[in-house]
Protein backbone atom coordinates (compact mmCIF):
# COMPACT_ATOMS: atom_id res chain seq x y z
CA UNK A 1 0.00 0.00 0.00
CA UNK A 2 2.53 2.19 0.89
CA UNK A 3 4.85 1.19 -2.29
CA UNK A 4 7.79 0.31 -0.16
CA UNK A 5 10.38 -1.89 -1.92
CA UNK A 6 12.43 -4.50 0.42
CA UNK A 7 15.94 -5.19 -0.41
CA UNK A 8 17.77 -7.95 0.69
CA UNK A 9 21.85 -8.04 1.87
CA UNK A 10 24.42 -10.48 1.86
CA UNK A 11 25.60 -11.62 5.86
CA UNK A 12 28.82 -10.42 6.53
CA UNK A 13 29.87 -7.89 3.95
CA UNK A 14 28.57 -4.37 5.38
CA UNK A 15 29.17 -2.96 2.08
CA UNK A 16 25.63 -3.86 1.09
CA UNK A 17 24.20 -1.22 3.68
CA UNK A 18 26.92 1.45 2.85
CA UNK A 19 24.79 4.20 3.59
CA UNK A 20 23.80 2.78 6.74
CA UNK A 21 27.30 2.12 8.18
CA UNK A 22 28.33 5.33 7.34
CA UNK A 23 25.63 6.78 9.50
CA UNK A 24 26.82 4.79 12.14
CA UNK A 25 30.44 5.69 12.04
CA UNK A 26 29.22 9.50 12.18
CA UNK A 27 27.34 8.70 15.28
CA UNK A 28 29.58 6.66 17.30
CA UNK A 29 32.32 9.31 16.68
CA UNK A 30 30.08 12.17 18.06
CA UNK A 31 29.23 10.00 21.20
CA UNK A 32 32.68 9.61 21.95
CA UNK A 33 33.13 13.44 21.90
CA UNK A 34 30.15 13.75 24.65
CA UNK A 35 30.80 10.19 26.64
CA UNK A 36 32.34 10.33 30.28
CA UNK A 37 35.36 8.29 31.18
CA UNK A 38 33.45 5.43 32.14
CA UNK A 39 31.26 5.37 29.28
CA UNK A 40 28.00 4.78 31.28
CA UNK A 41 26.17 8.00 30.07
CA UNK A 42 26.41 7.67 26.14
CA UNK A 43 22.65 6.91 25.51
CA UNK A 44 21.84 10.50 27.30
CA UNK A 45 23.24 12.21 24.21
CA UNK A 46 21.75 10.45 21.45
CA UNK A 47 18.28 13.07 21.08
CA UNK A 48 21.05 15.86 21.31
CA UNK A 49 23.58 14.46 18.61
CA UNK A 50 20.92 13.34 16.49
CA UNK A 51 19.15 16.71 16.32
CA UNK A 52 22.90 18.26 15.20
CA UNK A 53 22.56 15.84 12.56
CA UNK A 54 19.31 16.60 10.89
CA UNK A 55 19.95 20.25 10.94
CA UNK A 56 23.65 19.87 9.05
CA UNK A 57 23.60 20.30 5.58
CA UNK A 58 24.77 17.19 4.22
CA UNK A 59 27.96 17.34 1.20
CA UNK A 60 25.94 14.89 -1.49
CA UNK A 61 22.50 16.21 -1.05
CA UNK A 62 23.26 20.01 -0.41
CA UNK A 63 20.30 20.73 2.31
CA UNK A 64 20.18 19.24 5.66
CA UNK A 65 17.97 16.10 6.12
CA UNK A 66 15.17 18.36 8.31
CA UNK A 67 14.56 20.65 5.27
CA UNK A 68 14.20 17.64 2.91
CA UNK A 69 11.75 16.35 4.99
CA UNK A 70 9.75 19.03 6.13
CA UNK A 71 10.80 22.03 3.24
CA UNK A 72 11.85 24.67 5.69
CA UNK A 73 14.65 24.92 8.11
CA UNK A 74 13.71 24.22 12.08
CA UNK A 75 13.75 26.82 14.39
CA UNK A 76 16.48 26.65 16.82
CA UNK A 77 17.24 28.27 20.10
CA UNK A 78 19.54 31.41 18.94
CA UNK A 79 16.55 32.01 16.11
CA UNK A 80 13.73 32.63 18.88
CA UNK A 81 15.71 34.72 21.17
CA UNK A 82 17.71 36.50 18.61
CA UNK A 83 15.15 36.83 15.25
CA UNK A 84 12.45 38.94 14.93
CA UNK A 85 9.70 36.31 14.28
CA UNK A 86 8.75 36.21 10.46
CA UNK A 87 5.27 37.19 8.95
CA UNK A 88 3.06 33.76 8.71
CA UNK A 89 0.77 33.60 5.90
CA UNK A 90 -3.23 34.03 6.98
CA UNK A 91 -4.36 31.40 4.39
CA UNK A 92 -3.75 28.03 5.43
CA UNK A 93 -4.02 26.93 2.01
CA UNK A 94 -1.46 29.23 0.59
CA UNK A 95 1.27 27.82 3.57
CA UNK A 96 0.35 24.37 2.13
CA UNK A 97 1.46 25.36 -1.03
CA UNK A 98 4.23 27.38 -0.41
CA UNK A 99 5.84 24.29 1.63
CA UNK A 100 4.86 21.67 -1.04
CA UNK A 101 6.89 23.42 -3.86
CA UNK A 102 9.69 24.01 -1.53
CA UNK A 103 9.85 19.89 -0.77
CA UNK A 104 9.58 19.03 -4.33
CA UNK A 105 12.02 21.07 -5.22
CA UNK A 106 14.79 20.22 -2.60
CA UNK A 107 14.05 17.13 -3.48
CA UNK A 108 14.76 17.48 -6.97
CA UNK A 109 18.07 18.80 -6.44
CA UNK A 110 19.05 16.44 -3.48
CA UNK A 111 18.20 13.31 -6.25
CA UNK A 112 20.80 15.50 -8.41
CA UNK A 113 23.16 16.00 -6.15
CA UNK A 114 23.25 12.52 -5.09
CA UNK A 115 23.11 11.07 -8.38
CA UNK A 116 26.09 12.83 -9.19
CA UNK A 117 28.34 12.04 -5.88
CA UNK A 118 27.78 8.42 -6.55
CA UNK A 119 28.91 8.47 -9.87
CA UNK A 120 32.47 9.90 -8.49
CA UNK A 121 32.10 7.03 -6.15
CA UNK A 122 31.69 4.71 -8.95
CA UNK A 123 34.48 6.20 -10.76
CA UNK A 124 37.09 5.92 -8.22
CA UNK A 125 35.74 2.14 -7.00
CA UNK A 126 36.32 0.81 -10.68
CA UNK A 127 39.76 2.16 -10.72
CA UNK A 128 40.45 -1.02 -8.84
CA UNK A 129 37.29 -3.12 -9.20
CA UNK A 130 37.36 -6.58 -10.87
CA UNK A 131 35.33 -9.41 -11.84
CA UNK A 132 34.97 -11.60 -9.47
CA UNK A 133 37.12 -14.64 -10.56
CA UNK A 134 34.83 -17.82 -9.72
CA UNK A 135 32.96 -20.36 -12.05
CA UNK A 136 30.75 -23.21 -11.57
CA UNK A 137 31.71 -26.45 -9.64
CA UNK A 138 35.27 -24.61 -7.78
CA UNK A 139 35.67 -24.75 -4.48
CA UNK A 140 35.97 -21.81 -2.66
CA UNK A 141 37.03 -20.78 1.29
CA UNK A 142 34.35 -18.20 2.60
CA UNK A 143 35.19 -15.73 5.10
CA UNK A 144 32.88 -15.75 8.13
CA UNK A 145 34.00 -13.59 11.56
CA UNK A 146 31.71 -15.15 13.63
CA UNK A 147 33.58 -15.85 16.65
CA UNK A 148 32.50 -18.55 19.39
CA UNK A 149 31.65 -17.44 23.29
CA UNK A 150 34.72 -17.93 25.40
CA UNK A 151 37.31 -17.93 22.53
CA UNK A 152 40.04 -15.16 21.44
CA UNK A 153 39.22 -13.22 18.76
CA UNK A 154 42.97 -13.04 17.63
CA UNK A 155 43.34 -16.39 16.98
CA UNK A 156 39.98 -17.37 15.75
CA UNK A 157 39.73 -19.35 12.35
CA UNK A 158 37.48 -16.99 9.73
CA UNK A 159 37.85 -18.91 6.72
CA UNK A 160 35.74 -22.05 6.83
CA UNK A 161 34.85 -25.81 4.92
CA UNK A 162 35.81 -25.51 1.77
CA UNK A 163 32.04 -24.68 0.10
CA UNK A 164 31.16 -26.12 -3.67
CA UNK A 165 29.83 -22.92 -6.27
CA UNK A 166 26.79 -24.21 -7.59
CA UNK A 167 24.86 -20.91 -8.98
CA UNK A 168 25.90 -17.61 -9.78
CA UNK A 169 22.87 -15.20 -9.20
CA UNK A 170 24.89 -11.67 -9.94
CA UNK A 171 28.27 -10.73 -11.13
CA UNK A 172 28.98 -10.41 -7.19
CA UNK A 173 26.66 -12.70 -5.37
CA UNK A 174 26.92 -16.50 -5.64
CA UNK A 175 24.96 -19.52 -3.76
CA UNK A 176 27.24 -22.39 -2.69
CA UNK A 177 27.07 -25.92 -1.55
CA UNK A 178 28.91 -27.88 0.82
CA UNK A 179 30.98 -31.00 -0.78
CA UNK A 180 28.94 -33.80 0.70
CA UNK A 181 26.42 -31.47 -1.42
CA UNK A 182 24.11 -29.64 1.13
CA UNK A 183 22.92 -26.30 0.21
CA UNK A 184 24.20 -22.99 2.12
CA UNK A 185 20.72 -21.13 3.47
CA UNK A 186 22.38 -18.21 2.62
CA UNK A 187 23.84 -16.25 -0.38
CA UNK A 188 27.49 -15.18 -0.16
CA UNK A 189 28.99 -12.12 -1.79
CA UNK A 190 32.28 -12.85 -3.72
CA UNK A 191 34.33 -10.42 -1.20
CA UNK A 192 34.14 -13.08 1.09
CA UNK A 193 35.27 -15.70 -0.89
CA UNK A 194 39.14 -16.69 -2.21
CA UNK A 195 40.22 -20.24 -3.88
CA UNK A 196 40.86 -23.45 -2.50
CA UNK A 197 43.55 -24.82 -3.22
CA UNK A 198 43.83 -28.77 -2.62
CA UNK A 199 47.56 -29.90 -1.54
CA UNK A 200 46.68 -33.42 -3.09
CA UNK A 201 46.30 -31.54 -6.58
CA UNK A 202 50.42 -30.27 -5.77
CA UNK A 203 52.68 -33.09 -4.18
CA UNK A 204 56.11 -32.04 -3.04
CA UNK A 205 58.24 -35.13 -3.55
CA UNK A 206 62.13 -34.90 -3.43
CA UNK A 207 63.97 -35.06 -6.63
CA UNK A 208 64.94 -37.82 -7.92
CA UNK A 209 68.78 -38.91 -8.20
CA UNK A 210 68.34 -40.43 -11.69
CA UNK A 211 66.73 -36.81 -12.96
CA UNK A 212 68.57 -34.86 -15.33
CA UNK A 213 67.03 -31.96 -14.60
CA UNK A 214 68.81 -32.35 -10.62
CA UNK A 215 71.60 -29.76 -10.53
CA UNK A 216 72.72 -30.67 -6.96
CA UNK A 217 76.24 -30.93 -6.83
CA UNK A 218 78.18 -32.88 -4.68
CA UNK A 219 80.58 -31.34 -1.90
CA UNK A 220 84.04 -32.16 -4.41
CA UNK A 221 82.25 -30.70 -7.49
CA UNK A 222 82.76 -26.84 -5.29
CA UNK A 223 85.59 -24.81 -6.18
CA UNK A 224 88.80 -25.27 -3.67
CA UNK A 225 87.33 -21.59 -1.97
CA UNK A 226 83.74 -22.09 -1.45
CA UNK A 227 84.33 -22.90 2.00
CA UNK A 228 86.27 -21.18 4.96
CA UNK A 229 89.12 -23.25 6.75
CA UNK A 230 88.67 -24.79 10.05
CA UNK A 231 90.22 -23.12 12.99
CA UNK A 232 90.78 -27.02 14.74
CA UNK A 233 91.77 -28.78 11.48
CA UNK A 234 95.67 -29.76 11.84
CA UNK A 235 96.01 -30.09 7.94
CA UNK A 236 97.42 -26.74 6.11
CA UNK A 237 94.58 -25.45 3.67
CA UNK A 238 95.94 -24.71 0.13
CA UNK A 239 95.64 -21.65 -0.70
CA UNK A 240 94.76 -19.76 -3.82
CA UNK A 241 96.19 -16.67 -5.44
CA UNK A 242 92.74 -15.72 -7.14
CA UNK A 243 94.84 -12.03 -7.59
CA UNK A 244 97.97 -12.67 -7.54
CA UNK A 245 100.28 -9.17 -6.89
CA UNK A 246 102.11 -7.61 -9.67
CA UNK A 247 105.67 -8.53 -8.15
CA UNK A 248 105.02 -11.97 -6.85
CA UNK A 249 104.85 -14.98 -9.63
CA UNK A 250 101.69 -16.10 -10.44
CA UNK A 251 102.54 -20.19 -10.52
CA UNK A 252 101.91 -22.31 -7.92
CA UNK A 253 105.27 -22.76 -5.47
CA UNK A 254 107.19 -26.25 -5.47
CA UNK A 255 105.75 -29.11 -3.90
CA UNK A 256 108.21 -31.36 -2.11
CA UNK A 257 106.94 -34.59 -1.22
CA UNK A 258 108.07 -35.81 2.24
CA UNK A 259 108.14 -38.93 4.01
CA UNK A 260 107.09 -36.84 7.30
CA UNK A 261 104.06 -35.97 5.85
CA UNK A 262 103.08 -39.03 4.77
CA UNK A 263 101.93 -37.71 1.15
CA UNK A 264 100.60 -34.58 2.60
CA UNK A 265 102.19 -31.28 0.02
CA UNK A 266 104.17 -28.99 1.65
CA UNK A 267 104.82 -25.10 0.96
CA UNK A 268 106.96 -22.46 2.43
CA UNK A 269 106.49 -19.98 5.02
CA UNK A 270 107.62 -16.85 4.86
CA UNK A 271 106.61 -15.35 8.17
CA UNK A 272 104.56 -15.31 11.23
CA UNK A 273 102.27 -12.66 11.51
CA UNK A 274 99.74 -13.33 14.25
CA UNK A 275 99.07 -15.94 17.19
CA UNK A 276 96.04 -16.79 18.87
CA UNK A 277 94.66 -19.51 21.02
CA UNK A 278 91.85 -21.61 20.20
CA UNK A 279 90.72 -24.37 22.48
CA UNK A 280 94.08 -24.31 25.00
CA UNK A 281 95.79 -24.34 21.31
CA UNK A 282 98.60 -21.95 20.21
CA UNK A 283 97.96 -21.39 16.65
CA UNK A 284 99.83 -18.86 14.01
CA UNK A 285 98.58 -16.88 10.82
CA UNK A 286 101.39 -17.94 8.59
CA UNK A 287 101.96 -15.95 5.31
CA UNK A 288 103.03 -17.84 2.21
CA UNK A 289 105.68 -17.92 0.16
CA UNK A 290 104.57 -16.44 -3.32
CA UNK A 291 100.97 -15.37 -2.01
CA UNK A 292 99.59 -12.58 -0.92
CA UNK A 293 98.72 -11.53 2.77
CA UNK A 294 95.37 -12.11 2.21
CA UNK A 295 96.18 -15.66 0.84
CA UNK A 296 97.37 -16.43 4.87
CA UNK A 297 95.77 -18.83 7.56
CA UNK A 298 95.97 -19.65 10.85
CA UNK A 299 97.85 -23.19 11.31
CA UNK A 300 98.82 -25.15 14.87
CA UNK A 301 102.88 -25.26 15.89
CA UNK A 302 102.83 -28.49 15.04
CA UNK A 303 102.58 -27.99 10.95
CA UNK A 304 105.15 -25.45 10.83
CA UNK A 305 108.45 -27.15 10.12
CA UNK A 306 110.61 -24.14 10.18
CA UNK A 307 111.75 -23.65 13.89
CA UNK A 308 113.38 -20.30 13.02
CA UNK A 309 110.48 -18.75 12.18
CA UNK A 310 108.79 -19.10 15.47
CA UNK A 311 112.03 -18.10 17.27
CA UNK A 312 111.33 -15.22 15.17
CA UNK A 313 108.12 -14.37 15.89
CA UNK A 314 108.66 -14.73 19.25
CA UNK A 315 111.78 -11.97 20.07
CA UNK A 316 109.79 -9.68 17.71
CA UNK A 317 106.83 -9.18 20.14
CA UNK A 318 108.87 -10.06 23.49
Amino acid sequence: MLNTTKLNTTAYHPACDGQVERFNNTLAEAISMFVNSEQTDWDLYIPSILFAYRVSPCVSTGDSPFYLLYGREPRLPPDVSLLPPTALSASVEEHRKRIVTQIETAQSLARSNIARAQQLLKLQYDKKAADAPFVIGQRVWVYTPKPKKGLSKKLRHCWHRPFRVCRQLSPIHYQLRTCDNCLVATNVHANRMKHFYDPADRPILPPSEDDPNNLSLQESEFPLDSFEPDDNSTTPVTPVDETPDSDEPSNSPAVTPSDSTLGEDVYAAERILKSRKRQGKLQYLVKWANYPVSQSTWEPEENLLDKRLLEEFHNNNK
